[in-house]
């Protein structure tokens, strides 16, 4: 949300960590075109103490030449509760994908690639003050780059024998909100945002 928000928000809400116990997922499928789908998160409550861990990778030799693709992530998160109104938590991940870049139909380019690598983290707190108003506070940075590889005859996107372009984008802010419920229906929310 914000001034660069003109057409609209996305708004990702990550899995939240067990309330209870532990629990593992683990998730595995196949596909045409040798596509393969795998995916492994563990979580747990251990006194105040919770945690969540994730993990996943994806790959495919796709449907035509050069459109392979392999992505592999990793993601952590951590909370802590003071007591029931005060939670701090700890949100990280890292996410990497390298795929063919085959051009269009009528003009086949069988050797361009692109790499794209993420990271990010948040710090954030969470407070309810009883009668007042909920709180909560958010610090974070995110990181993105994005490489075209032309001409090159790795098709691993590991090392490059042609022209490389690079697209890198670091951001970092925080952000304040304030809510307090008016009635069952209405809701006051105000906050603060710098990025």
């Amino acid at each position: 949300y914000g001034a660069s928000a003109m057409g609209g928000v996305i708004n990702i809400i990550t899995k939240k960590i067990p309330v209870e116990n532990f629990a593992t997922q683990i998730y595995s499928g196949f596909g045409t075109f040798k596509t393969f789908d795998e995916h492994f998160s563990n979580g747990g409550k251990i006194g105040n103490f919770g945690y969540l861990i994730s993990s996943g990778l994806q790959d495919s030799h796709g449907y035509r030449d050069n459109s392979q693709f392999n992505s592999k992530n990793l993601d952590g998160k951590i909370e802590y509760n003071f007591n029931e109104n005060n939670v701090v938590g700890l949100n990280t991940g890292y996410y990497i994908s390298k795929q063919g870049a085959p051009g269009s139909l009528t003009y086949s380019d069988i050797d361009d690639r692109q790499v794209t690598a993420k990271n990010y983290f948040d710090l954030n707190w969470k407070s309810h003050f009883e009668d007042i108003a909920d709180m909560s506070v958010r610090l974070y940075q995110n990181y993105e780059r994005l490489s075209f590889l032309e001409n090159s005859a790795d098709t691993s996107g590991y090392s490059i024998d042609g022209d490389r372009s690079v697209h890198a984008t670091k951001s970092r802010g925080l952000d304040i909100q304030l809510s307090k419920d008016l009635t069952e229906y209405y809701q006051l929310i105000g906050g603060f945002n710098y990025v």
